[in-house]
């Protein structure tokens, strides 16, 4: 309908329309969104109406058009239609107006773990409905299961009065004994008028932009992982900045339960075979922190206590049963450690600034080729100069009052390997890099040695991961471990692995990055008392929720150490 009005001596024309979303409308998502990608890239398989498919938003949903003649000129403008609204303290907002589905499906959880076995297994899914009409909607819920497998009931109806309205119903999903190990998937559809409706919506919301709608498909991955854990197994799950291990551990059958602050005060935690910390939970928990005390006496006591990655003052707040991370300059009696001394000399300048130092001509290790001009000129210069080998290299160099690296030595092996040494080296004494004109202009300076990068990570999910010690209890109870659980990680390896270690540790893994040396604190085991403490660092809060199968048999190893036959060495 139209009216005109006069205002302030103006005649304004107010027309009102009824505009109705057609069944077959799409919901408003960024288009770009709307094709599956092709690894990395974006696809547009089909521009939204009047767009190329290189816009950074899609066309508006409805737009006002109006024409108008001004003297004999006719003037054509339009508008996209916003939803308006007045809120109390900042006034007048205006929002892009959307097209939602008739109504909203989600799934939960977001994994299913059938562990393998002879008899079937069965797991619940939950599927909820929420009605986004301002009239009811009436409808019925199914799952799409793979073949073989079963899902009761078969349908579940719905009705939803009124908008924003959810309703919720329980499936079970039964896998038959026997099945391998697969990846299958599980989706939800809800159908209204004979239409099925696949999807559930996250509204993301600030002051600072327009609302959006990030949709996801209803669906949970449901996997059979060829997993055992320990018979009789309890463990005790301390929360920490938020990971999936104990769910993990359930989803596998295992007996867990959350240790909240009063349990982890006063209750007895010997009941407990092992006991989980979660991710940093030693930077998020007070309490941990005061009651570690009770935590080591529980080790000593015969239990094990599993910590996951932690960082700020973990290192050095005493929080492990022995020394982890370097030592202190208390611990070891020394003055405070520097920082390491690499100096950075042309080839041409190494001889004159070495023999030019002092009266005493300083003691000289070489590392580098028997041709290098730097060694040379250093031996014309009558400085005492001995080439090094990669075993003296591991050796005591405190003789040596200077260690010169050539310009074509940086790619060596042994220079990588034994890195640290070379950097504690140069905390008290000088290890010289030598380069030449060339490399000077290219800027590829010798890679090694090199500060060691803080914290010590692998980001590279591929990476080759070394048992170090391949008999184990670690890697054969009640799971054998061999290099096909370290496929299909995802994003990294792990993060915050430590530097340094007591004696009582022992590495059980090795990986490293492309170029980098091996970093064996990703996870070490030590004995205490009559229990284990066990800190591992390798990345399974992102593991575990993407279903990595070596995932969930190494942590089921992890947490099943305590179960292991006596007279087996768990150290």
């Amino acid at each position: 309908k139209e009216k005109v009005t006069e205002v302030e001596g103006r005649l304004v024309l107010q027309a009102e329309y009824t505009v109705t979303a057609g069944a077959d409308v799409e919901p408003t998502r960024p288009y770009w969104l709307n094709a599956p990608r092709k690894g990395d890239m974006f696809t547009v398989d089909k521009p939204a109406k009047g767009a190329s498919g290189i816009e950074p938003v899609s066309p508006a949903a409805v737009t006002g058009f109006a024409d108008f003649t001004i003297g004999d000129a006719l003037v054509k403008t339009n508008q996209e239609v916003e939803y308006r609204f007045a809120d109390r303290a900042l006034g007048e907002i205006r929002h892009e107006l959307k097209a939602a589905p008739v109504v909203s499906v989600s799934v939960s959880p977001d994994i299913l773990v059938y562990p393998k076995s002879a008899s079937p297994t069965e797991r619940e899914v939950i599927v909820s409905v929420t009605n986004n009409q301002k009239t009811s909607t009436r409808g019925s819920v199914t799952l799409q299961k793979p073949d073989g497998w079963q899902v009761t009931p078969a349908s579940a109806d719905f009705d939803l009065k009124r908008e924003g309205e959810r309703a919720s119903r329980t499936f079970i999903v039964k896998v038959p004994g026997g099945s391998a190990e697969t990846r299958q998937t599980v989706s939800a559809a809800a159908t209204v008028d004979g239409r099925p409706y696949r999807d559930g919506y996250q509204v993301v919301a600030y002051p600072h932009i327009q609302p959006r709608f990030i949709y996801h498909e209803a669906r949970v991955d449901a996997e059979v992982i060829d997993v055992k854990v320990a018979p009789g197994l309890k463990v005790g799950f301390i929360e920490g900045a938020g990971d999936d291990f104990g769910a993990a551990l359930k989803r596998i059958g295992v007996d867990v339960k959350t240790i909240d602050s009063q349990e982890l005060a006063s209750g007895d935690l010997s009941v407990y075979d092992a006991i989980v910390a979660g991710v940093r939970v030693y930077e998020v928990r007070p309490d941990v922190v005061a009651n570690n005390a009770r935590l080591m006496d529980y080790i000593n006591r015969g239990g094990a206590y599993i910590v996951q990655y932690s960082r700020g003052n973990f290192e050095t707040g005493g929080f492990a049963p022995y020394r982890i991370g370097r030592e202190t300059p208390a611990q070891s009696g020394r003055q405070q450690d520097r920082e390491p001394r690499l100096l950075y000399l042309h080839e041409a300048e190494v001889a004159s600034a070495l023999a030019s130092k002092s009266a005493a001509k300083p003691k000289v290790g070489f590392i580098g080729a028997a041709g290098d001009k730097v060694l040379g000129s250093m031996r014309t210069s009558g400085l005492d100069v001995r080439a090094l080998d990669a075993k003296e290299l591991g050796g005591d160099l405190s003789q040596i009052d200077v260690i010169v690296v050539g310009p074509g030595a940086g790619t060596r092996p042994e220079l990588a390997e034994y890195n640290s040494r070379l950097l504690e080296y140069s905390r008290r004494k000088v290890v010289i890099l030598a380069y030449t004109q060339e490399q000077f202009i290219s800027g590829d300076f010798p890679s090694y040695p090199r500060p060691e990068a803080r914290p010590f990570r692998v980001t590279d999910e591929l990476a080759k991961v070394t048992i170090l010690e391949p008999g184990h209890p670690r890697f054969n109870f009640p799971n054998k471990i061999t290099e096909r659980d370290f496929e299909g990680w995802v994003q990294e390896r792990g993060a915050y692995f430590l530097s340094d270690w007591d004696s009582h540790f022992k590495p059980l893994m090795a990986c490293h990055d492309p170029g980098e040396p091996d970093l064996k604190g990703g996870e070490v085991i030590a004995e205490y008392g009559k229990g284990l403490y066990v800190y591992t660092a390798y990345a399974w809060f992102r593991q575990l929720p993407k279903g990595v199968p070596g995932a969930y048999r190494l942590i089921a190893n992890l947490v099943s150490l305590p179960k292991v036959a006596r007279g087996q060495s768990t150290r």
